[in-house]
This record gives C-alpha cells, structure tokens and sequence, in this order.
C-alpha cells in the first residue's frame, strides 16, 4: 500500500477504477449527486468487458414491465434468483440486487438517456420450471446507438470481435438463419455505426459519461496501489506516462476492474478448468482483487465455472493475443461428445455444458469428459456457423477433421469409434421422434405440457457425410469465480466482516454473492450496474476525508 504523497495530481470526491459498466454508472451517478468524478482505465479503449458482451441487463420488477402490463414483484424475483442460486447466497446483497437494479436501471434511463427496452427473445433460463420466472420481462436491451455522437470517444470505445454489428438479438432471433437476415438494414447501419448489444450499452454508457457530463477519463493508466491512512482508503496510485499519478478520493474509490482472466497465478488459485483460454482483452488480470488483497480485503469464491466452449481459429488475434471464438452446439445436425463418443449433457445450454465438462472422476484421477469435441455433419455445415466461419466459407487448415464415414473420423480426432457410431444412431433416433430422452436438450424453458407435443428445434440427425469434428476448450469470458467481499452497499469487506472505509467493488471484481452457484444471462452486467449504483450513492451521503 502506498502512503499518503505530499502532493496530489488530482483531488475529486469519486474514482471509479475501469470503464465497464460498473465504473461508468459508478461515475454518471456520482456525477449526478453533485460529486466531482474521475475515471481510471488502464487500457487505451474505454467500455470494458461491457462492449464484449451480449449487452442485456437481467433485472426483476423494472418498471417497463409495469408500463407494458407485465405482471411482477419482488418477492417473484427474489423466488426466482435464490433458485438460480443452488440455495446458497448472501441475503443481505441478494436483497439489495433485487430492491436497488429497478432503481439503477430507471436512473440510466430517466437521466443518462440510455434507452433500454424490453427483450422479446430472451426468456429467463427456467421460465417454465422455476418460481417467479418469466419468458418476458427480465432481460432488456439498448436500442441501437449512434457511434458518430461519441465524438472524440468514438474510436476509443470498444466493439466487440464476438457480437455481429449493427444487428439487435431481437432481430437475429427474428430473423432465424443468416440467410434470412435484412442485409440492406445491416449495411446501412454499420456504414453509419449505429452500434447494438454489448458495444451498443457501453457507448451508452460512455457518452453519458465522458461526452454529456465531461468526466475526466484517463487511458492508459493501470491502478497499482491504495493510497491508505489508519485503514482507511484516501486514493490511488496510478502509472501515467511511466510516472506515478497519485489521484486523491475525497468520498470514495470504486473497484470495477472485472475479473483476472489473463492471470494465470490467481486462475490457478480460484478456478478449476483443465485449460484455461481468454476471450476478453488482455487488460483483464485482477487489479482490483489484488489491490484489495493488500489492504485486507476479504476474497470470496464461488462454484459459477462461468466458462463457454470456444475454439480457436489460427492466425486469429486481437490486441495482440489468440482470438477465441464461443463455439456452441445445440443445433440441428450437431452432438457434443467425450473422448468414449459419448454425448454427456444438454449441448443447448452453455452452463450444462461447463459443468458436465468439469466433472471429475477420482477412480481414474481425470476429468471425465475433457477434452470434448463437436461432431456435426454436412447439412449443419451448410446452415450454422463454425467458430466464426460462415456457411459457404471452407473451414481453416487445421480447425478439426473431417471424414465420409463417423469411424474415420473418430480414428483422426483420437475418439473411439465404436461408441461414436453408437451414439450418433441413438441420437438421431430421438432427433427424428423429436426428443431428446438421454439429456433432454431444448426442453428447459418448455413447460411440461409443450414437452412432447413442440419438437425442439435443436434437434436435428447427423446423416450427411462428410462429417465434422473439432477439439473444443473452455474460454473465459470476464467472470471468474472469485471476487472481493462487499455488503449491501458494494463497501469492500475485510475477512472479519466490517467495510474498509472509503472502499467500494463492483460486478465482476466483487464476489458473487448473490447467487453464489446461479448464473443468467444479464446478471453480470446488471450487477456492475446495481453495485456502481449503489457505490456512489452511499460515497456521497458519507463525509469528505481530510488530507
């Protein structure tokens, strides 16, 4: 930890350390408290892994649900998130999640212009199997937005290599296959870069912050150490230009650094995958934990396993690393499989992917079904993407096998053969009756009576040679399992339970307490934006630190 400098470069009420979405609502709402706000990112793009993600925001008993008639409350979310959750949470923050993400939400939109709307494609993950769940109603996302009112923030805000420009997840559920999609509408939007999903929230986000309000933003400046007296955080130490910048926080310091995804030391400490691969930015390697650490925080680790099936294509890089592309199954004409030829989950849902991936056997001392493979045939090669490569496009030298018969294949990818022959029969059996009897693939939001009567659509049978197979791994995608310690209203905890004055932690750089083995998709943006939210609003009722 550092001391305390004799001399300041810049004194402010609130820092918000990173420019996701925690640090930026951090930042827009301490602005809006009359505190005076800067910003530390340490790398030169601004927005986060907030402009990799999907970009929707899961929150419960928001009022766009009541101006459209949707029937919500409280007491269904909290119903619904502390099934999501295994039964194991923290109350007092899951409480909070649930009374302070509307208010968060209704603050974005009422007073940073960010325009958010009902999604009418994603439903919650056990709609039709949990309390309080809903098909409609949870997850929004932001309407398209203009990348040209960035200004000079424009090309300094991340897009995302993962997520199609231009085009809404409404509209690419909608449209169904990529040969259905209105090419005309995505040309003229990309050509004006009107920016939807991840990259469309954090520019949002951005021009509320850095263009509307002029908070000051300083790039290229890594966080290194807190800045301390008696216990109590006074600031920071940056690096800028080489040199030390020592930023004074009158009220308080935000964390909101995400997670560690390029640390390999502190993966190896919190996390349990037999490969370990990044889909983010290389920015991502556990600041805020480490800081924390330093003074005393407390770090609390959950079981999310929050990791996607992902392949990487050769050659492929971004900001100077590898590029992993999300590679998921569930489609028609597709099977996940171990190294037996084995299906071993629902290849629909991505958290039953990671999990099933992960089990471990100790009677052979190895992970029973890792490494994994996709094993999909002509049809679904002519239909679906593959890690980024689309339908008509030859797949690249070295990116899987492929075979006229399924025991060829088997033999070139190290498979057994037999049992992917028997497998595969099995399969397309359910596949041509509809369902899926071994795992039951696409029936999770089904209610029980639609269970039999509507075939998923997900299945579909491997008979086209020739047939395909690619090695899969796990990539990380900015939430890992171990963050610090906060209470109800984002203050960092120490291990014996009392709040490190002057300290805050948001979304992914703060444990997830509130549905410690749960995941929905949103909640991780929903959380940086609930936890910035409330971070600067206790920041600014508390009393200003003396030098």
């Amino acid at each position: 930890m550092a001391t305390v400098p004799q001399h300041w470069e810049l004194e402010v009420d609130f820092v918000s350390i990173g420019s996701g979405i925690g640090g930026l609502t951090g930042a827009i709402v301490a602005h809006d408290e009359g505190q005076q706000v800067a910003i530390l990112e340490k790398t030169d793009k601004v927005g986060g892994v907030t402009a990799y993600s999907g970009g929707d925001v899961w929150v419960g008993n928001n009022h766009l649900e009541k101006e459209q008639g949707i029937e919500d409350s409280d007491n269904n979310v909290q119903e619904y998130l502390k099934f999501l959750s295994g039964g194991e949470y923290e109350e007092e923050n899951l409480t909070a999640f649930i009374a302070n993400a509307p208010l968060a939400l209704k603050h974005l939109m009422e007073r940073a212009g960010v325009r958010f709307a009902i999604s009418k494609s994603m439903s919650d993950y056990y709609s039709a199997r949990a309390p309080g769940g809903l098909r409609v109603g949870h997850h929004l996302h932001v309407e398209p937005f203009p990348g040209t009112t960035l200004g000079e923030w424009q090309h300094k805000t991340r897009t995302s290599p993962h997520i199609p420009p231009g085009v809404t997840a409404d509209e690419m559920a909608s449209w169904g296959s990529l040969d259905k999609w209105d090419q005309e509408l995505l040309a003229k939007r990309i050509a004006e870069d009107m920016r939807t999903s991840g990259p469309g929230l954090a520019a949002y986000l951005v021009k509320a912050a850095l263009v509307d309000r002029e908070i000051p933003c300083y790039t290229g400046t890594p966080a290194e150490e807190f800045v301390t007296r008696d216990g109590v955080v006074m600031g920071v130490r940056a690096k800028r230009e080489g040199n030390d910048f020592f930023l004074r926080a009158r009220r308080g310091v935000l964390i909101a650094t995400s997670a560690y995804d390029y640390n390999q030391k502190l993966v190896g400490l919190y996390d349990r995958a037999p490969e370990w691969n990044a889909a983010t930015f290389p920015g991502l390697t556990g600041d805020g934990l480490i800081m924390g650490t330093e003074i005393g925080a407390a770090v609390g680790v959950s079981a999310i396993d929050h990791l996607l099936a992902s392949v990487h294509v050769s050659g492929e890089t971004h900001e100077g690393v590898p590029l992993y592309r999300f590679l998921l199954g569930g489609n028609p004409g597709d099977i996940l499989v171990n190294r037996e030829g084995n299906r071993f989950t629902d290849e629909s849902f991505y958290r039953a992917v990671a999990q099933a991936a992960l089990e471990f056997d100790a009677r052979t001392e190895r992970f029973k079904n890792f490494p994994f493979y996709l094993i999909f045939d002509r049809d679904h090669r002519e239909k679906f993407p593959v890690g980024g490569v689309l339908p008509g496009q030859p797949l690249p030298e070295g990116l899987g096998a492929q075979a006229e018969t399924l025991g060829d294949l088997a033999e070139k990818l190290g498979i057994d053969p037999n049992g992917l022959e028997e497998t595969v029969a099995r399969f397309n059996g359910f596949a041509r009756q509809g369902r899926d009897l071994d795992f039951h693939r696409g029936e999770l939001s089904m209610a029980e009576e639609e269970i039999g009567v509507k075939p998923s659509r997900g299945l579909g049978p491997l008979e086209r040679p020739p047939f395909y197979g690619i090695r899969l791994t796990f990539a990380a995608v900015g939430v890992g399992n171990a963050g610090l310690m906060i209470d109800g209203n984002a203050r960092v905890l120490r291990a014996r339970g009392d709040a490190i004055p002057g300290l805050y932690a948001a979304g992914n750089a703060a444990a997830h307490l509130e549905t410690k083995r749960g995941y929905e998709n949103g909640l991780s943006n929903a959380r940086g934006m609930t936890h910035g939210f409330l971070a600067a609003r206790h920041a600014a009722r508390q009393p200003a630190r003396d030098r």
